[in-house]
Order: C-alpha cells, then structure tokens, then sequence
C-alpha cells in the first residue's frame, strides 16, 4: 500500500501495482546482472524486513531492485487463479493458478496442500478471475477450515461459491468456477499423487 514502510525503506516512489509471486521468474542474466546482485544484497539482510513486517516473505525483493536500477520488467497480465474445492459451504483454493503472456494457464503452483500431503486429492474446481486489474474486484480471502472435524486446512482465494452450476460452469460476480473434470486437466492430480508415492518409496529403499 502507499503507507507500507517499503517504499522508504527502499528508497522509492510508490507505485500501484500487484505484489510480484517470484516461484517462476524468467531472467536474462546477462542483462539483468546488476539487479540480481541487489537481490541477493537484499536477501542476505532480510532479517532487517522481515522483522519490520513489511512484506509477505521475500518475494517482492526482484521487484524492487528492477525499480531500484531503473530496469525493466514485465509482470503477468492476468491475475492468479486458484484450485481447491468446496469446504462448509466455501471455496477453499490451496493451489496457485498462474498464466503465461497470452493469459493460458502456465502453471499449478500447490502451495499449501503438498503432493505429500496425507489429505490427498484436493483439485476438484478452478477458480478463475475474469476481470482485468485488481481494481475489477479482485480480492483474495484466508481462512482456516476443518473437514469432518479431523484435518485442517488453510484456504485462499475468493471464498464464494456461485449460486448455481451449469453444465459444470458457475459465476459469482467476476469469479469463474469450472468442475476440473470439464478441463484439460482432469486426472493430472491423479498422476502427481500416483509419481509422488512413487517417489516416497524409492526414498524409503534408499534408506
């Protein structure tokens, strides 16, 4: 926000626009070799904000050290979709939708719900925002939630669910909700899970 510390902290006007996700970040490192210094500059004395409590983990470092050298940069157009299921009468999203440069979907960051997970298959909709800047409506809710008194869960995304479905396809104002079963990604949790187990008992014989 415009009073968040950050911006003097850094030494920056502020400027309104969407905190950076850098779990993908494409860099020519070449180019960009100056800015990445200032990053691990920034990194090595997180300590410093992170005790300030002025960002959500160290994420918008690369932003602000592109700002810093004046350079560049691109960030995706189309805002983060979510992927979860519906929980006591809520949407609970526990994985990161993100899109390339021609708004596809590029990536399933699953963040909260790990394929380790004993709670286990956790895709069953998508959740998509269908207006353009965070100023259309774009909000992102948390909460904690319980399934059948037993396991926890931490949820984020917007946690309406839409009056009605059809034909797999429901809206609550700008929000898209499609049944993944309907997409070209049905079954892909199936085959994480299946490759994850996989993995846990090869590391079981290796000891």
């Amino acid at each position: 926000t415009e009073h968040s510390l950050a911006w003097e902290l850094f030494g920056l006007p502020f400027v309104r626009e969407n905190e950076q996700e850098s779990g993908q970040v494409l860099v020519d490192r070449k180019r960009c070799a100056q800015s990445l210094h200032l990053v691990l500059f920034y990194a090595v004395r997180f300590d410093v904000i992170e005790e300030l409590e002025i960002m959500h983990g160290d994420k918008d470092l690369f932003r602000f050290a592109w700002k810093k050298n004046q350079q560049e940069y691109h960030m995706i157009r189309k805002l983060p979709g979510s992927l979860g299921l519906p929980v006591t009468g809520q949407f609970c999203g526990g994985t990161m939708v993100q899109y390339d440069t021609q708004g596809e979907i590029i990536f399933f960051h699953r963040n909260v719900v790990k394929l380790q997970n004993e709670r286990g298959k956790f895709w069953e909709f998508l959740q998509e925002f269908t207006g353009n800047t965070i100023d259309d409506g774009y909000r992102i809710d948390s909460s904690d939630v319980w399934i059948n008194n037993s396991t926890h869960l931490f949820c984020f995304a917007h946690n309406h669910l839409p009056a009605k479905m059809n034909n797999g396809v429901g809206y609550d104002g700008r929000y898209k909700l499609t049944d993944l079963r309907k997409t070209r990604f049905d079954g892909m949790e199936d085959t994480l899970l299946s490759l994850a187990s996989e993995y846990d008992e090869l590391q079981g014989q290796n000891g």
